[in-house]
Order: structure tokens, then C-alpha cells, then sequence
């Protein structure tokens, strides 16, 4: 798996395919071209298996988006009992 993350700031992308980062964990990380700090969350959507990459200036800008695949447009939601996604 290659992420691409984009900095909030300047907007240049970059990929990590180091696969060492925690899905649906927010993480402070430094935009490697501009140097200025920003926030990451990565989620892979229930639905079709994308992987979505979230960033914002700060923690609190991505801790509240609204999770929306990418690749299919649905909603990243959680498991119901049975463990069947629910989907908006």
C-alpha cells in the first residue's frame, strides 16, 4: 500500500508506502518541502477497500470531517451488531 499525502499547506504531495502508519489514528506529521507541521488520518472504506487520506492544518481539522470514500463516494461508518457497514 502507497499513501499519498498531500500537505494542507503548500499542497505538494508525497507518498509513504512504508506501511507503518495506523489506520484511523490522527498523526502529527511535517510536510518534508515547506517544513511546516500538519495532521494525517488515514481510513480504508467499508465498502470497496479504498484507502482515504485526511489532512488538515491541526488535529482539530480532520478529527470531525466527514469520512467520504474517494474511489466510491460513501460515507466511512462503523459496524452494526452483526457486523454489517451502514452506509448514508
Amino acid at each position: 500500500m502507497s499513501l499519498s499525502i498531500t500537505c494542507p499547506h503548500c499542497t505538494i504531495p508525497t507518498s509513504d508506502s512504508w506501511d507503518v502508519l495506523e489506520e484511523d489514528t490522527i498523526h502529527e506529521m511535517t510536510c518534508q518541502f515547506c517544513k511546516r507541521p500538519f495532521a494525517m488520518s488515514f481510513f480504508e472504506c467499508l465498502k470497496c477497500a479504498e484507502d482515504n487520506v485526511l489532512t488538515g492544518a491541526s488535529p482539530a481539522d480532520i478529527s470531525d470531517k466527514v469520512r467520504v470514500c474517494s474511489k466510491c463516494g460513501s460515507t466511512h461508518q462503523e459496524l452494526d451488531s452483526d457486523g454489517e457497514a451502514t452506509y448514508f
